[in-house]
């Protein structure tokens, strides 16, 4: 398979960028260019197709960079605490959190590690909330902090900004603090700092997706503070092109993830030692309500609705009669409100309320799903036993390749459609019935 190569070619690019490139990293660990993922919009995606050879792509990547350097100057964080009373805690957990994330009483349950706040004893929450609203009353054990944009004081943030810019200035690790993504990583790393001097803290966890904030205070926390553990968790699965996950510098000292293969992955293709990834039963997907089959699923960012759209009509023609006129369609859940994923799931219901043939007779196999885009929602999908049907926007870093992914059966439809099953289950999500929490696992990796 000719991407496969390909594929192989980038990955090797991506890795020398963080060795033969080492000082200029070092000084910018928590740039927003280095999030270098390919299922979100953003100058990460864009810094990766310039790094396998785009160039055209430079005057947008210039665009982004002044546009993420303004919301820098007007952004602001506020941070809603009670009062920390004790003075024992054991474990910090890094996480994001929704309004519908506490109860009235403000009470925290983490969503990535069906975890709640009051069942993980001796353990502080910080929690990056991604919206503007705040919960009214939240427990002792939690620290909310919430991006604000503000134009007040403008001229004397933009000229703080300009200095620190003009001047190179850095913080006292090195990291110059013009770099976009600065204050939400200076945020998170104080609050760290401030538990950290009033408890004898044993691990700091994150659920892990290498997020320039989170490789910038692991960083710091690696070089700062030796007799601290830092501990990532892949919480969902890794991407289909997980060139973001690449051990380097600033990654956390342990990792943890839910399946043989991920592991395998993580060892032989990005860098990690075996010794320091741990396999677990997962912590996030339970046994119960498995996602829904005659169901297409969107993922996190649309890109092009025109390639979708075409893509779409040319699969839908060939395999409706897979599936019944209750075929249903599945937003991601964070992306409820987004125009564009409200637009095409218009344009999706128009396309098949116009498909006449339909299978009139009850369809034999509920196990077929199609999925769109680059998404991790395919790999929960072919573990449940579905057959997945993956429209891709760009192949090379959507589709879930012989070269990463072992063990999953791909047919290729067309250049962005493709096909997959799973050998065996548990490949890649490993349930059990013994499932441990959150608490028992932070016990347990010291």
């Amino acid at each position: 398979m000719r991407i496969n190569k390909t594929q192989k070619k980038i990955l090797n690019k991506v890795k020398r960028l963080f060795t033969a490139n080492k000082n200029r990293y070092l000084k910018n660990i928590i740039d927003n260019k280095y999030y270098l993922n390919n299922w979100a919009e953003g100058i990460g995606q864009d810094y990766l197709n310039l790094i396998i050879g785009y160039k055209k792509l430079i005057p947008i990547i210039i665009i982004k960079k002044v546009i993420l350097n303004f919301l820098e100057i007007i952004t602001n964080y506020g941070v809603n605490y009670t009062k920390i009373s004790n003075r024992e805690y054991k474990y910090i957990c890094v996480s994001w959190a929704l309004k519908n994330d506490f109860s009235i009483k403000g009470e925290f349950h983490d969503r990535y590690t069906n975890t709640s706040s009051r069942n993980c004893p001796n353990t502080i929450w910080i929690l990056l909330n991604l919206e503007k609203d705040v919960p009214n009353i939240i427990d002792k054990n939690i620290i909310l902090i919430t991006k604000k944009y503000s134009f007040k004081l403008i001229f004397f943030q933009f000229f703080t900004f300009l200095i620190n810019f003009l001047f190179n200035k850095k913080d006292e690790d090195g990291i110059r603090i013009s770099n976009s993504g600065y204050k939400k990583y200076k945020i998170v790393k104080d609050n760290i700092l401030r538990i950290i001097e009033d408890n004898n803290i044993k691990v700091i966890f994150t659920s892990y997706e290498a997020q320039p904030y989170q490789i910038g205070f692991n960083a710091f926390i690696n070089k700062n503070f030796k007799n601290i553990l830092t501990v990532g968790y892949i919480h969902s699965c890794l991407p289909s092109f997980p060139t973001e996950y690449i051990h380097r510098y600033g990654s956390p000292k342990k990792l943890i993830t839910h399946g043989k293969n991920q592991k395998k992955i993580l060892s032989e293709k990005l860098n990690w030692n075996i010794n320091n990834i741990k396999n677990i039963n997962t912590l996030r997907y339970q046994n119960t309500y498995p996602l829904p089959h005659n169901c297409i699923y969107l993922p996190y960012c649309i890109g092009s609705r025109d390639k979708i759209l075409i893509q779409f009509k040319i699969l839908f023609n060939e395999i409706s009669y897979l599936f019944d006129r209750r075929l249903s369609i599945r937003n991601h859940p964070i992306m409820n409100n987004s125009i564009p994923h409200i637009k095409l799931i218009k344009d999706l219901k128009h396309i098949i309320s116009k498909k006449e043939i339909f299978s009139n007779k009850k369809i034999r196999s509920n196990n077929n799903v199609i999925a769109i885009g680059s998404s991790a929602v395919v790999i929960e999908l072919i573990e449940l036993g579905y057959t997945v049907f993956h429209i891709s926007i760009n192949p090379v870093f959507d589709i879930y390749s012989p070269f990463f992914w072992k063990g999953i059966r791909i047919k290729k439809i067309n250049q962005y459609i493709f096909k997959y099953k799973l050998d065996k289950k548990g490949l890649f999500i490993q349930k059990g019935k013994k499932q441990k929490s959150l608490y028992e696992v932070l016990e347990d990796i010291r």
